[in-house]
């Protein structure tokens, strides 16, 4: 792996961290300000980064105890693409649902378009499906 490519691979590493942490200040600094997240599912792209933090830091809070674990990893230049798995604890409100108690286990398949040391444009596919179905 190149230097570059474990430079970024790190970088959405504690990313990724941060998110689970809800941890703002960080994300802003892995964030470029215009980022662009491509959602699966959603018809168009959630644009800024100040829009992203938003549902970030809700499922935070909703999972205070968020883990997001890194299954496999690749890089090619400026773009990682992670398997990941988040497993948490349903104990805060969460797009609309009250706390449920209920754990959740995960997939996520992600790409990470990195340009001078932050992440610019995202393309996540969260099996939101099997999330809601174990918290409702």
């Amino acid at each position: 792996m190149s230097q570059i490519s474990a430079s970024n691979l790190g970088l959405v590493r504690r990313a990724l961290a941060a998110a689970d942490a809800g941890d703002r200040e960080s994300l802003e600094e892995f964030m470029h300000l215009d980022l662009v997240v491509t959602l699966a599912g959603v018809s168009e792209p959630i644009v800024g980064r100040e829009h992203w933090l938003g549902g970030v830091l809700e499922m935070a809070a909703a999972f205070p105890d968020l883990q997001t674990t890194v299954v496999d990893a690749v890089c090619e230049g400026d773009v990682v693409a992670v398997r990941s798995v988040l497993r948490g604890t349903h104990s805060g409100r969460f797009n609309g649902l009250a706390a449920t108690g209920r754990s959740i286990e995960v997939m996520s398949n992600d790409f990470y378009r990195i340009e001078s040391g932050r992440i610019v444009e995202a393309w996540i596919v969260t099996d939101t499906g099997t999330l809601f179905g174990q918290i409702s």
